[in-house]
């Protein structure tokens, strides 16, 4: 049983959609991505290692934001990406970026788009 009652939820959830509100003035993008209900913010934490905001971010890109998809529908739609691998950026404050696994030569598609 969650330990959390629903009038604490329900507080949780209207901060939360205080946050929308502030957060859709400055970006869409951004306010897309938020945790929209308690349950949400419960997935996001309980996915994210540490309170690091690269960690955070990891948790709602994967939580959130990633639709999930069926082994058939991958089968059918899906497209390798083996060329790169995520990783942490050695430009500073750059975040995350996508690196090459292998050497690719001149012309060849990287990703596909």
């Amino acid at each position: 049983k969650d330990p959390v009652s629903s009038k604490v939820k329900e507080e949780i959830e209207a901060r939360l959609d205080d946050i929308q509100n502030v957060a859709s003035v400055f970006s869409e993008r951004f306010h897309s991505i938020l945790p929209k209900t308690y349950s949400d913010l419960v997935k996001v934490m309980s996915g994210a290692k540490s309170l690091d905001p690269v960690d955070l971010s990891d948790a709602v890109a994967k939580e959130l934001s990633l639709n999930r998809r069926g082994l058939d529908w991958l089968k059918t739609n899906g497209i390798c990406l083996d060329n790169i691998v995520p990783g942490p950026s050695q430009i500073q404050q750059a975040g995350q970026g996508a690196f090459a696994q292998r050497s690719i030569s001149s012309g060849e598609t990287i990703v596909p788009v």
